[in-house]
Formats: structure tokens, sequence, C-alpha cells
């Protein structure tokens, strides 16, 4: 009698509970709420990615703040994957400081063949003046460009909390692309055309990846994003990851989505390539080698993953 006693007690205890919890999860939430308002008032919007992945994890750290298991694995987990951006981050940085001499002319020889005897960005800007006003097409063409800073962090986020066997197979993938680019920035440091044009090797060009922000009163973000480059290289232009990361999310979720899901993603990996293209911050030749990477990245991984014997499931109990 007493077990059944303690069973009804339990049994009665659990919506209390769990409606404990539920109002927990709402006031972190409306402190998460108020203190990212505050934020944005005083500060602005995040475009800095590590200011992004923090505000990330605490959005994550309030969606599982009643499972202490969880969070203990989001502290772990997230505290290992900022590491290895922050690694990512500052190496690519670095990579400019080993000597190698930059590649600049072979680049737009490359770039040349590809355009039939022009420059593709040269020509794109003689098509689509950079140096004004810009067109209303070209506004939702540079927050696809500002994009590459917060897309592949948000994705991580919706998959640790949805799915963490995928989201470990997605880091693996991410950051193998990640230290590849690096390898070559190392290996091969490249001048975007922005900067090919400022020493004369091609014909004029404009840098103009905000051009479209300004054009609708948010010129305030490129100062910010600028600064950030401030630890970035110039010369990290080879392989364009600011084109592999787009397509590498458009391969990683093409299998995961829909259709119209799917249209979306090749269109924003091509809106990308056009972007970097248009505004003098990457070759054609760049967004080709990160596409080039991403595919043997996406490839190995399949591979591996299939000649890895997968550990085995629970057996099912007997009757």
């Amino acid at each position: 009698m007493a077990n059944i006693a303690d069973t009804g007690n339990i049994l009665r205890s659990r919506p209390r509970e769990r409606a404990r919890d539920a109002a927990q999860r709402r006031r972190l939430l409306a402190v998460y709420v108020l203190g990212s308002t505050a934020w944005v008032t005083l500060v602005g919007l995040p475009v800095e990615r590590m200011v992004i992945l923090g505000w990330l994890f605490g959005l994550l750290a309030v969606s599982v703040s009643d499972d202490p298991a969880r969070l203990k694995a989001l502290a772990r987990d997230w505290s290992v994957f900022a590491l290895l951006l922050v690694s990512y981050r500052y190496s690519a940085g670095l990579a400019d400081g080993v000597g190698r001499p930059v590649l600049v002319g072979g680049l737009a020889d490359i770039d040349r063949a590809i355009g039939l005897g022009k420059i593709p960005t040269v020509r794109l800007q003689n098509t689509f003046d950079q140096t004004g006003t810009a067109p209303l097409w070209q506004v939702p063409l540079s927050f696809v460009y500002v994009s590459h800073f917060f897309g592949v962090l948000v994705a991580a986020a919706v998959l640790w909390f949805r799915d963490r066997p995928a989201w470990i197979g997605y880091t693996k993938r991410l950051l193998t692309l990640g230290a590849a680019a690096v390898a070559t920035y190392v290996l091969l440091p490249a001048a975007p055309p922005w900067m090919a044009a400022e020493q004369g090797v091609i014909g004029a060009v404009e840098r103009t990846p905000f051009l479209g922000w300004e054009r609708i009163g948010l010129g305030i973000i490129a100062p910010v994003i600028e600064q950030g480059r401030a630890v970035a290289n110039p010369v990290a232009a080879l392989p364009s990851m600011h084109a592999g990361f787009a397509l590498f999310l458009a391969v990683f979720f093409w299998s995961r989505v829909a259709t119209p899901a799917r249209i979306a993603l090749a269109t924003y990996a091509a809106a990308m390539a056009f972007i970097l293209v248009l505004t003098g911050e990457h070759w054609v030749a760049d967004v080709a080698l990160g596409w080039i990477y991403v595919a043997i990245v996406m490839t190995g991984w399949s591979r591996w993953d299939r000649r890895t014997p997968q550990a085995p499931g629970p057996r099912p109990q007997s009757s």
C-alpha cells in the first residue's frame, strides 16, 4: 500500500514540476529578451561572429534550462565549438604572416579566361554601376553577403537543439572545411579583385558589399563589420569561404528539407556567388575553389561515415 501511495504522489507531483519548469523558462526567456533588446539599443545588431555565438548559446541555455543533463552537454559541446571557431578565425587572420608571395596576376588571368577576355567583376561593375546609389535588387543581396557571418552558426544552434547526432556530423564537416581553407591561405595567399585593382593589375573595381545597406539607411553595419576585419587576412581570398559556407549549407540540408527549401538553398548559394563577384570581394576562381572544397569535404566525410562501423543499438527486450 505504501508503494501505491508513493507512486500516486510522484504522478501528482510531475504536472507541478513541469509547470514550475515552464514558468522558470518563461522568466529566463524574459531576461534574455530584455538583455538582447538593451544590447541592440545600446550597441546595435550583432554582426560579429563571436557575439552571435554568445547570443545563440544564451538562447539554447534558456531552452534546456530545465534539463541539467542537456545543459551540461550544451556547455561542453559549445565551449569546444567556440574554441575551434576562434582558432579558425585567428588562424585565417594570421596566415599572411608566414611570408609567402601573394598571388595576384594568376587569378586575374584565370578569371579573364573564364570571362572570355574580360574580368567578370569588371564586366559586372560596368553593367551594374557600383559608384552611386544601389538599385533595389542589390538590397537583398547585401543581406545575403552579411548572412555569412551568422548563417552557419544559426544552423548549428538549430541542429544541436533538434538533432545532436546531426549537429556532430555538421560540425565535423564545417570545421574540416575551415581547416582546409586556412591551410590554403597559408600556402597560397591571394589578392581579391579590389586589391588587384588598387595595384593596377586589372581595371577599376569598387569594393561595394554594403552598398545595398546604404540604400535603406543601414550603412552603420559596414563599419561594424570592418572593425571585425581588423583581425582578418585581406589575402585570405582563395578559396572563398563566403561561397563555400553558403554551398555547404545547401548541400548539408538538401536531403533533410522539402523541395521549396531546396530551391531557397540553391538560390542562396548562387546569390552569394553573384554578390561576391559583383562587389569585387572575390574572383570567380575563388568561388569555384570554395565549391570544390565543399564537394571534397562532403564526399570524404560521407565515405568515412559509411566505412566506420555504427554503434549497435539496444537489443529488443524478449517477451
